[in-house]
């Protein structure tokens, strides 16, 4: 979807370039097709037009951390959490930028309470990577389970958790 909405958003602010809400939408396909660069510059224009508000602190925080841009990404995603603590992306995402500066107990706070059970695939497999970071394993091994079994052609999480069962000398399993 992604790769047929930039094209649109991209016309659409050549023509208008002062639509928010089209800089944002702009910035999340470029996340979402891994053009980072390109994202952060949507995110950038954006807050240059008076973005505000969760879809924009969430969107930019995601970019610097894909960019590498820590700090950036924690000023960003600590208001997104403050404006949204109960939303599953926002925490992901924050909880991923905690690991990054490794504080790893203040990551598993953020995460205490998000019931896999309403995430979808991708938030499963980001919530059993976290966790894993901060060595809550078995709640790991029970999420990568779980998401092999509902995404059986991703290799990723077969390989997390060979990882994991390595880590917990279980490698018979």
């Amino acid at each position: 979807m992604a790769r047929h909405a930039r094209p649109l958003l991209e016309h659409a602010l050549r023509l208008q370039p002062d639509l928010v809400e089209a800089w944002i939408n702009l910035g999340n396909a470029c996340l979402e097709l891994d053009d980072i660069d390109a994202a952060i510059q949507a995110f950038e224009n954006a807050r240059r037009q008076g973005a505000e508000g969760v879809a924009y602190l969430l969107g930019h925080g995601l970019a610097c951390l894909g960019k590498g841009g820590f700090a950036p990404a924690r000023q960003l995603l600590v208001q997104a959490y403050a404006l949204e603590p109960e939303a599953a992306d926002v925490r992901l995402a924050y909880a991923r930028c905690l690991v990054e500066f490794e504080r790893f107990d203040d990551a598993a706070q953020v995460l205490a309470g998000l019931e896999a059970g309403h995430l979808g695939g991708q938030q499963r497999k980001a919530l059993a990577w976290l966790q894993m970071q901060c060595g809550q394993d078995e709640v790991a091994l029970a999420l990568y389970t779980g998401v092999i079994g509902q995404m059986p052609e991703d290799a990723e999480p077969r390989i997390q958790l060979a990882l994991l069962l390595e880590r917990l000398n279980r490698v018979d399993e």
